[in-house]
């Protein structure tokens, strides 16, 4: 679903690109208090045990070094699923978003992250996706995709206590969500070719098929965990 370049006009291109990088900034500076922590080191120590002088130094936890190989490893996964698409409609291509993966293995912050690091390579090395319509792109697929389905699999679990009804209720509407955001920015922009009827159609069909891989993959990486 990444929208190319020339498809939004330049107010809503740019609104979107300052929600984005917004979303961007906040996100890294909360996962980064979970990774990192602040140690003092002393400089001098006398033989009784003050502490003279010294600095403060920022170092990565175990957590944080467990943490930032599961995203890595979850992004090169997620980069590779993409390369499938469902399908392409009228130059929209459709594939697997994987953002409700990120969001319930890694938490809402850190899925972000790691969909937001996943569309940045893919538009500058693959061209999926404008550079201009890059915010779009990220506030779709990452804050509404992934941020979104995060919260809403917490919600799913904490009612209903089913993980695999949590993971593909939250995948699906995650999905239809981005769509709605999707068609809406285009529509605005002047370039609704389709159909909002049809679009949502096609949200509808994507959506089942992310809520379907979503517990088939969440499945597959916490069987390995447990082995």
């Amino acid at each position: 679903m990444h929208i190319p370049d020339g498809f939004l006009n330049n107010g809503a291109a740019s609104s979107l690109i300052a929600a984005a990088a917004g979303a961007v900034v906040f996100a890294f500076n909360k996962v980064q208090q979970t990774l990192f922590v602040r140690e003092k080191v002393a400089v001098l120590k006398t033989p009784e045990g003050i502490e003279m002088g010294g600095s403060v130094v920022t170092k990565l936890t175990q957590y944080g070094k467990s943490k930032l190989f599961k995203m890595l490893t979850l992004g090169i996964f997620i980069f590779g699923a993409q390369l499938f698409n469902f399908a392409n409609i009228q130059g929209f291509p459709v594939h697997f978003l994987g953002g409700a993966l990120a969001a319930i293995m890694l938490g809402p912050l850190e899925g972000f992250l790691v969909v937001v690091a996943v569309l940045v390579v893919q538009c500058l090395m693959l061209g999926d996706g404008g550079l201009v319509s890059l915010g779009a792109n990220i506030f779709n697929m990452g804050i509404i995709g992934t941020i979104g389905s995060g919260y809403l699999y917490k919600f799913f679990l904490k009612t209903y206590q089913k993980v695999s009804f949590a993971a593909g209720g939250a995948a699906f509407l995650g999905i239809i969500m981005a769509v709605i955001f999707y068609a809406g920015e285009l529509f605005l922009s002047g370039r609704g070719k389709l159909g909002f009827g049809q679009v949502m159609f096609i949200g509808l069909l994507a959506g089942i098929a992310e809520g379907v891989l979503t517990v088939l993959f969440l499945r597959l990486f916490r069987q390995k965990e447990n082995n």
